[in-house]
């Protein structure tokens, strides 16, 4: 469905420090990155003030990991400043984590505006990761904020180590099944565990039939933010929107906007294997675009 402000994709589908013997992964990187920094400064007459922010997962519902490897990354690269400021971290993440920013977010300078007390911060340093069955790679990027310049960009491929699987616990999203002849399952904040709708699985998609549009925060519309909000939604067998979890999002007040309209949208339920209306989870994708 297309909107004159905003149009609604719905798709329904579905570590801890190292021992001291063993060397910092991040090292030579953050060494790097001070270096990119520091010529920067230099050249654009900035105040080196360096904010590492939470690394972001590119699929699946966001883990503890992320942040336990950002703050890695920020204590190596304090071992190699020159003479940087670092924020306290505590004081500027809190906003950002409750908003499950992506690297791209990060990336866009309008971003910064709907965060009043990141107005000083010169460098934003970003991780997005990917998992492989036995390695995370991470994309790290530092972005001068003013002009959303990238002035460092480098992939480090580091070892999946048991302290790093404590952190790989996801949070609510999809569960897989233990075998083919039983349904996905999505778990929810509330506890709740139900069956993931699929095209071609055991529980149809739903047909969204009252799909309200979202409305634009004036804040967003003034910085002129853009992109797109994905969510996790339980959806009743009588075709109600009972729980929305978000699983990433955007600065501006967007998230709410999404997560508001979506609450008020109404289904075609579901239908179980025995061919009667199911309660089943499934993801939503809320895009916001200005024209």
């Amino acid at each position: 469905m297309r909107f004159y402000v905003a149009f609604l994709i719905i798709s329904l589908f579905g570590a801890v420090p190292c021992a001291n013997a063993q060397q910092d992964p991040f090292d030579a990187v953050a060494s790097d990155v001070a270096a990119a920094v520091a010529k920067a400064s230099r050249k654009h007459n900035l105040a080196p003030k360096v904010l590492v922010v939470d690394f972001s997962e590119t699929k699946g519902f966001p883990t503890a990991l992320g942040p336990d490897l950002a703050r890695q990354f920020f204590l190596s690269l304090q071992a190699h400043s020159q003479n940087f400021t670092f924020p306290d971290r505590d004081d500027y993440l809190h906003q950002f984590a409750a908003d499950k920013l992506t690297a791209e977010s990060y990336a866009n300078s309008n971003t910064f505006k709907c965060y009043t007390p990141v107005h000083d911060v010169a460098f934003i340093v970003t991780g997005e990761m990917k998992d492989l069955p036995d390695a995370i790679v991470i994309k790290i990027k530092t972005i001068q904020v003013k002009g959303s310049k990238v002035i460092f960009q480098q992939q480090v491929n580091l070892p999946i180590t048991s302290a790093m699987q404590q952190f790989l616990t996801p949070g609510p999203g999809v569960a897989g099944s233990s075998g083919s002849d039983r349904p996905e399952m999505m778990d929810f904040p509330s506890h709740a565990r139900v069956p993931k709708a699929s095209a071609n699985g055991h529980y149809s998609m739903p047909v969204c039939t009252v799909c309200r549009n979202p409305s634009f925060p004036p804040v967003a519309v003034g910085v002129r933010f853009q992109g797109t909000v994905m969510l996790n939604i339980r959806i009743g067998a009588d075709g109600r929107v009972l729980e929305v979890a978000l699983l990433r999002g955007l600065p501006c007040g967007l998230n709410n906007a999404a997560i508001e309209a979506v609450r008020s949208w109404k289904f075609r339920p579901a239908q179980g294997p025995d061919g009667q209306p199911a309660e089943v989870g499934a993801q939503v994708e809320v895009t916001f675009r200005l024209y």
